[in-house]
């Protein structure tokens, strides 16, 4: 996977399934919708995820992810996200 092969350190991936929803205060449907971040205390989902997710990578995407978050550019953010979620299925990694 292309995080964990970028990332700066170890990150526990799990999909949701296999997670217990919980005692992440998160339930089933809002994993379906949208991707979800969860470092102790602090969550984010969707745009705001992903960007949490390459301030955990090696540069040049830790700057990127910190790039995402500005105020100014995270409504972008979230409707890049939109737009690749609704397109899963027809994109090539």
């Amino acid at each position: 996977m292309w995080l964990r092969n970028h990332a700066r350190e170890t990150l526990q991936i799990v999909p949701w399934q296999e997670a217990d929803l919980a005692s992440l205060a998160l339930t089933a449907e809002q994993c379906q919708q949208r991707v979800q971040w969860i470092d102790g205390s602090h969550q984010a989902s969707g745009g705001a995820a992903i960007a949490r997710c390459l301030q955990g990578c090696r540069q040049p995407w830790k700057t990127m992810g910190f790039i995402l978050r500005l105020p100014l550019i995270r409504n972008l953010t979230e409707l890049g996200y939109r737009v690749v979620a609704a397109n899963r299925g027809r994109l090539k990694f």
